[in-house]
């Protein structure tokens, strides 16, 4: 007991954490791995609740099995977010903002305004955007922010909707002038962006924010959390990355008693030079998750060796069309393991490069079914 009071005394001198409750064990049941709380203790988190037929509703946030719902967004989940009379903790700790550590919730503080990342500040809630990025544009659209965008650029194709934005050009290259005119509260781009345009626009009063390529899906759920907070969205957001940490916990789950995992390789460009993702990357992240080994997870940046490639010939090889068709037909790269065995598959390049909701609920999956059906 004194060791766990020490614990919780570091916890609340040395970060942003503002009060502890800790949770008898009998208000907690295990079920496929998740921990859940009953629903009677919410009150003493300040968390109060009423149930309607199958729903429990927190906060105005509708809660059945299987879906969460509040204002326009909805989102489904693989594993049970309820149990009877109890709910996932990790449903409560994302959405509402706690940790859960030793059988204690513990209260996070909430991030105010101005709110700085890498230089780039944020000093008021957002409400008239230009999205520079295709994952920027995806995430507001799901975090139901979407009209909040007043301008994108030309690789901006989805959702559907987006594409009745006005086009400002490319990422690197936007219409400056039209931006100007547009005048929005900020320019959000991510991973990949010109800071000569960002500093332009800094210059005549339009605030900037640009997000680093994400090294791992962690980091995908904090650029959301930014989004959500920015656009007035917290709740929204929230829900949308609890809905993809639920789907990563039911495919480890699934995949614990795996006693091989194949190599792969995915391509990201190939003839001249190899070009894949290697590590402190969310797709080398994601690939682990899927219950593989990325043959580049030693590599540095995006340029592969050829002599590599060959030297560890990967069980399996996946890419855009274009990739895996310029290799199954080179008398070179045919002679792989994984083109001779037929274990090679395409990938939605939109999908797969951005960082964005569609990369765990399909891109995951997919890797998944194709890493472990080896023929």
């Amino acid at each position: 007991m004194f060791k766990k009071n020490i614990f919780i005394f570091l916890l609340l001198t040395f970060t942003t954490i503002t009060f502890a409750t800790t949770v008898p064990k009998e208000e907690l049941v295990t079920k496929n791995n998740i921990v859940y709380v009953n629903l009677d203790f919410l009150k003493k988190l300040d968390l109060n609740y009423k149930k309607d037929n199958n729903k429990v509703i927190i906060n105005n946030i509708i809660f059945s099995k299987n879906n969460i719902s509040y204002n326009n967004v909805k989102v489904n989940t693989l594993i049970n977010i309820i149990e009877s009379d109890y709910i996932d903790i990790n449903a409560i700790t994302t959405i509402f903002n706690f940790t859960f550590k030793n059988n204690t919730f513990l209260k996070n503080n909430e991030k105010n305004f101005p709110i700085t990342y890498n230089n780039y500040t944020i000093t008021k809630s957002l409400k008239k955007i230009i999205s520079l990025s295709p994952g920027v544009t995806e995430k507001l659209f799901k975090i139901g922010a979407g009209n909040m965008i007043y301008g994108r650029t030309s690789y901006c194709n989805y959702p559907k909707e987006a594409k009745k934005i006005e086009d400002l050009g490319t990422i690197f290259s936007p219409n400056l002038e039209r931006i100007i005119e547009i005048y929005p509260d900020a320019v959000i781009s991510e991973s990949h962006f010109n800071k000569k345009i960002l500093s332009k626009l800094n210059e005549v009063g339009i605030e900037s924010f640009a997000y680093n390529y994400p090294k791992n899906i962690n980091e995908i759920y904090e650029f959301i959390d930014y989004l959500g907070i920015f656009t007035n969205k917290k709740y929204e957001s929230r829900i949308v990355n609890y809905s993809l940490k639920n789907r990563v916990s039911y495919y480890l789950n699934s995949l614990k008693n795996i006693r091989s995992k194949p190599t792969v390789y995915y391509v990201v460009g190939t003839g001249e030079a190899e070009y894949t993702a290697g590590k402190n990357t969310f797709i080398d992240d994601l690939i682990k998750i899927a219950g593989a080994k990325n043959i580049a997870d030693d590599t540095e940046g995006w340029v592969f060796s050829k002599e590599k490639l060959f030297e560890r010939n990967p069980d399996i090889i996946f890419g855009s069309e274009y990739n895996i068709n310029l290799m199954k037909n080179s008398e070179l790269y045919s002679q792989l393991k994984a083109f001779k065995t037929g274990n090679y598959f395409i990938v939605d390049e939109n999908i797969m490069n951005l960082s964005g909701p569609r990369l765990i609920e399909e891109g995951l999956p997919l890797l998944i079914e194709h890493f472990h059906k080896l023929k």
